[in-house]
């Protein structure tokens, strides 16, 4: 990841301007989209620094290649989300802002701002703003801060700039349609950095034509949403799906034998990627003994052969 620090100059964070930090955050981070179609990072950073800006500024500026401007210090709040209208108080981290906020006795008052460790702003517009690659990087920093902070990477922890702001940015950086499913593929992707020992990527290549497949309760499968993982349909919930069978491999290309009989890719190794519109979502049919989360592939679509990337663990 390719980081190029360049600090604003004119004290555009910070609550009085420009002065360090008045309180521990409990909010690792707000994620954002730019709204530009033409600006980049080093554009963005640059208007942010601006002489005597009134802000926005934020912590890191994220292209679309992933490249990254570090343009405000962890030891200062940036300025990015203090615009408080009809808050999301179902989440806890943004209850507790707006409770702050109303007991602070500081001068200037606390600010919402001062809650978050960093703010990320994703050069990129539109209901898909983000790319692979700002997904990525934003990932790795978010567990670089939670490593060091030790707080949890969920969705108290990470949040969207339209928790805060529910009126002017209620699509920043996404709106309500894919807004959930984007925010747990970033917090899934930030918890496997984060604990690598826990998560890899697994290899999934298309090996035939698309099949009807019926999956039998005695098979012990399951089938995992990857808008969701927690969302699992057991054997009872099982409607006829149409699939394409796949063998499951590991990064280096080897055969992950998933039911535990050798030799690997044995019959009982073989997968199926569903892709079902009346399904509405792409998932994967495994084994019981095996977990794949998230995986980022389209969905509905037709898929051609190929290898793609799913990020889990074999269990």
């Amino acid at each position: 990841m390719n980081i190029s620090v360049q600090p604003l100059t004119n004290q555009a964070f910070g609550f009085p301007r420009g002065a360090k930090r008045r309180m521990t955050p409990y909010v690792l981070a707000v994620v954002h989209q730019t709204s530009n179609a033409t600006a980049n990072a080093q554009n963005e950073r640059d208007y942010a620094n601006r002489p005597a800006s009134p802000g926005p500024s934020a912590t890191y500026y994220i292209d679309r290649d992933g490249s990254v401007i570090e343009a405000v210090d962890a030891g200062y709040a940036s300025w990015s989300s203090g615009d408080v209208r009809a808050p999301d108080l179902s989440i806890p981290t943004v209850a507790q802002m707006v409770a702050d906020r109303a007991v602070s006795n500081w001068s200037p008052p606390m600010n919402a701002n001062e809650a978050v460790w960093d703010q990320y702003e994703c050069c990129g517009t539109g209901e898909e703003p983000w790319t692979d690659a700002q997904f990525d990087t934003v990932a790795q920093l978010i567990a670089a801060r939670a490593e060091a902070t030790g707080l949890p990477i969920d969705r108290t922890t990470v949040l969207a700039h339209r928790d805060i702001n529910t009126i002017d940015r209620a699509t920043d950086p996404w709106p309500a349609d894919r807004r959930e499913a984007r925010m747990a593929r970033l917090i899934d992707l930030a918890n496997a950095y984060l604990n690598p020992q826990e998560s890899r990527m697994i290899g999934v290549k298309i090996v035939g034509p698309a099949v009807t497949v019926k999956v039998r309760p005695n098979e012990g499968h399951l089938l995992i949403s990857p808008i969701d993982p927690t969302v699992r349909f057991g054997p009872a919930d099982w409607p006829e799906l149409a699939a394409v069978p796949v063998d499951v491999k590991d990064a280096a290309g080897a055969p992950i034998d998933i039911d535990g009989n050798q030799p690997p890719q044995n019959d009982r190794d073989r997968c199926y990627l569903v892709d079902d519109p009346s399904f509405g979502v792409a998932a994967l049919a495994l084994r019981s003994d095996c977990d794949v989360l998230a995986p980022a592939i389209p969905t509905p679509t037709v898929l051609p052969p190929g290898v793609y990337e799913f990020r889990g663990e074999v269990i």
